[in-house]
């Protein structure tokens, strides 16, 4: 007796065992189905991201030409199509969508009017951001689009999201990063200026010059950029002159030279 219930209760082990390694096996299957699937959206996603960019540069191309304004009709319609095919596959995927990706999403929201999913898809770019270049351009992105002159303009917010991407840059000596404050810092004083802070802007691009200052003689295109900074102190101050009242204001009719502009 003893012994048939010795093999009755290994028999019974070995029939959980066998179940628990199906389950496990299940599992493992399920998992790898899930990542393919995963994968093969984010490839789709890429290719419908792509094909959206070629047909805005297949447009700019033909802007001029006899046939513009029947190109333009097909633009739009390829954009509705591959916009609309982007956002579903999106929501499916959300965190595994970079942040480039989101960020191209945002330009086409920012084409259509829709300022609240432009803000939605550069704030998920943010978030997805790792590297120190990302982190600095989502949040330079985000300033720029609350500088644009749309219903969303907000200059605190602009303003905020430019402090965060210097706080990213704080204390790094490398000249390539360097010129990477100077870039932010020179973004930053357009924005302001275009806006119609001048005063703002003088200050930043003397900061953008300090950064460049701060490079090697020998670093490329330094002079040619320390050039740059100078045309911009003069024009903004030509402007200026020309918009004294404005300058006060800082409500200028023009948003920021930037991606997201109106």
């Amino acid at each position: 007796m003893s012994e048939r219930k010795n093999i009755l209760t290994a028999s019974n082990i070995l029939v959980f065992l066998a179940f628990g390694f199906s389950i496990f096996s299940f599992y493992m299957s399920y998992q790898a189905s899930q990542k393919e699937v995963v994968r093969v959206k984010k490839e789709e996603l890429r290719h419908i991201l792509s094909d959206l960019i070629d047909t805005s540069k297949q447009f700019r191309e033909n802007l001029n030409s006899n046939e513009s304004g029947q190109f333009y009709d097909l633009y739009t319609e390829k954009r509705f199509i591959y916009f609309a095919a982007a956002e579903s596959i999106i929501e499916e995927i959300p965190t595994e969508v970079s942040w480039p990706e989101y960020n191209t999403l945002a330009k086409q929201a920012f084409i259509d009017d829709n300022y609240e999913k432009v803000i939605s898809y550069l704030e998920k770019a943010k978030v997805n951001a790792k590297t120190t270049q990302a982190k600095v351009y989502t949040r330079n992105a985000l300033a720029q689009a609350y500088f644009a002159d749309t219903s969303i303009r907000d200059y605190d917010r602009a303003r905020g999201y430019f402090k965060e991407a210097a706080i990213i840059l704080e204390g790094i000596k490398d000249p390539y990063f360097l010129v990477l404050v100077a870039d932010m810092y020179r973004s930053w004083a357009t924005c302001e200026a275009d806006a119609g802070f001048h005063e703002e802007s003088k200050m930043l691009l003397g900061r953008s010059d300090k950064y460049l200052n701060d490079l090697p003689n020998s670093f490329p295109y330094k002079k040619e950029q320390l050039m740059e900074i100078g045309d911009l102190m003069r024009s903004d101050s030509e402007r200026a002159k020309l918009l004294p009242n404005h300058s006060l204001r800082g409500d200028g009719p023009d948003g920021p030279r930037s991606e997201f502009k109106r």
